[in-house]
């Protein structure tokens, strides 16, 4: 047997799986289906995962190495910002996000998470632990935009949570554009619209 068969295989079931999953849900989606999508028998299956739930978790796994090779130490913070000004540096931001989103593969597996957060306690403590990953980032920028006198001296926590609260809300409207084939322009131009006014807003 070619020793390298079994990683296909288990890459073919897991493409398949996120695939059909963003599309109907993992709950509704059989194994039959799966199977015929990957182009194996539903044994075949079986050798590499025991459940729907094992899948989820290897699917959830590459979420999570994903989420973290994404993230920018706070190191970074303070040289980005000296270089580009505040606006400048929510811009990157932004851009950073949709690198991650025009990924058609991290789009998907995104949406099964969105779909599979009220049902699953692992998908729940992924999407919470990566919100607030957020909001201390920003935090922890806002906070250097006050010291170095870039804005007026707010609380940086209440900046992040106002900040980061709107952007996630049009990120998964972006999201949604982007998943379902839809021009995602406008989206687009509505968060470079809120990173200006939210600038102009705190800025002194």
């Amino acid at each position: 047997m070619n020793p390298r068969q079994p990683r296909n295989t288990r890459t073919r079931i897991i493409d398949a799986t996120i695939k059909l999953s963003s599309e109907y849900g993992l709950s509704g989606l059989s194994i039959r289906r799966i199977t015929k999508e990957a182009g194996i028998k539903e044994s075949s299956l079986y050798n590499h995962f025991r459940s729907k739930e094992s899948l989820l978790n290897a699917i959830l796994d590459e979420a999570e190495r994903e989420l973290k090779s994404w993230t920018l130490p706070v190191e970074a913070i303070d040289k980005t910002l000296l270089a580009n000004g505040p606006e400048g540096f929510l811009h990157k931001g932004l851009l950073r996000y949709k690198e991650y989103w025009d990924d058609p593969r991290r789009a998907r597996i995104w949406s099964l998470m969105m779909m599979e957060q009220y049902r699953n306690d692992r998908v729940a403590s992924i999407i919470l632990v990566e919100t607030e990953r957020i909001i201390r980032f920003n935090e922890a920028a806002f906070r250097r935009m006050v010291e170095r006198g870039f804005v007026r001296p707010y609380n940086s926590r209440f900046l992040s949570e106002l900040f980061s609260h709107t952007m996630l809300s049009l990120h998964r409207e972006y999201a949604v554009r982007v998943l379902h084939n839809r021009n995602p322009d406008e989206i687009e131009h509505r968060m470079l619209e809120w990173i200006r006014h939210f600038v102009d807003m705190i800025g002194r």
